[in-house]
């Protein structure tokens, strides 16, 4: 019932300054805050600053990201808007450096929220609805966020190193590890299944208070890697953390999120997809011109394998098209709106 939850809208959570949105359609009629701030055609992006907490909303679907900082990769950072139907009430995530942790929350619902190592309260606090704070400490390893009720929620570690969304811990999560994915749960004795790409199979079992590391298969830097799907008999979250390029982390997906329909809001050095189904995507210019077509593609025998593609060549504006659900990353090559070498995982529509 909350006047922010609508299909098109994404809040700051992270706290980004300069900001890029861009539409899929056209005739999109866009508010900061419920106040007009552009109307954009299909293929179209406006530059604009905004604070942190505000609310982008549309009457078409849009996508938002933007920057933190500035100078030096370790000085900025690429967020995007968290999309309000990614609230949630339990999430996990880990960090490996660079204290203080911060967790930035906005309350959905009135809320009391505990950042938990296992048994052990990190943090916590209490919110009324309509309300964000900013949550910290200084331990590292595994930990749950855990909330009575929804939120939204962004992690970094020392403001600008592995910024992510957190996404609502769930049964089954897709993603890329790039140089390596952190894999964490909600509770103990979890037990889980990760599949390649290439058909490369792993399982094991965790604990809320440890963090597996599951090593890509082929190249591993800037999302080259074959995709990864994760099944688990309790709730799982994961990110893929630092590659070659840049000082940032992007979150795994939980499969019930990915959608049909992504675009770009910044000219980008690869966008890259991962899916549990076969099908193509085709990559269509801000002309409304598609430009190539791309297939999802998997190897080797296991017939649950996830499908991957990757592009390069990567406008503003660009709009990808899908045949089949995926979910979607990508690394900007510029500073004007967005950060150079700082992946970053998109929401799409269908």
């Amino acid at each position: 019932d909350s006047p922010i939850f609508g299909p098109n809208s994404a809040m700051n959570v992270g706290g980004t300054t300069t900001n890029t949105v861009a539409a899929h359609e056209d005739g999109t009629v866009i508010t900061l805050n419920g106040g007009a701030l552009t109307t954009l055609d299909k293929g179209e992006t406006h530059l604009f600053i905004a604070n942190q907490f505000d609310i982008i909303d549309a009457n078409k679907p849009i996508f938002t990201a933007g920057r933190l900082g500035s100078g030096l990769d370790d000085d900025k950072a690429n967020m995007v808007w968290v999309p309000t139907p990614w609230a949630g009430k339990s999430f996990s995530l880990s960090s490996t450096r660079e204290n203080p942790q911060i967790l930035k929350v906005f309350a959905i619902e009135d809320a009391v929220i505990e950042v938990k190592q296992g048994s052990t309260i990190l943090t916590s606090t209490t919110l009324t609805a309509g309300n964000g704070t900013t949550l910290t400490w200084s331990v590292y390893g595994s930990y749950q966020v855990l909330s009575s009720g929804s939120i939204l929620a962004f992690h970094a570690s020392n403001t600008t190193r592995d910024p992510k969304p957190l996404l609502p811990s769930s049964n089954e999560i897709i993603g890329f590890p790039s140089s390596a994915m952190i894999l964490t749960s909600i509770l103990d004795s979890t037990n889980y299944l990760a599949r390649h790409s290439d058909s490369t199979l792993a399982s094991g079992a965790l604990s809320k208070s440890s963090a597996i590391q599951i090593n890509p298969q082929g190249t591993s830097t800037e999302y080259e890697s074959e995709s990864l799907l994760l099944s688990a008999d309790k709730k799982i979250s994961g990110a893929s953390y630092m590659d070659s390029a840049g000082v940032c982390s992007a979150p795994f997906l939980p499969t019930s999120f990915m959608k049909r329909k992504y675009i770009i809001n910044v000219n980008s050095d690869f966008v890259a997809f991962a899916s549990k189904l076969p099908g193509s995507i085709d990559v269509i210019n801000s002309a409304g011109a598609t430009v190539r077509t791309l297939t999802l593609s998997r190897t080797g025998a296991d017939s649950n394998a996830p499908y991957k593609v990757r592009t390069t060549t990567a406008n503003a504006g660009y709009r990808y098209i899908s045949t089949v659900p995926v979910a979607g990353w990508y690394q900007p090559n510029t500073d004007i709106g967005a950060s150079t070498d700082d992946e970053t995982i998109l929401y799409g529509t269908d």
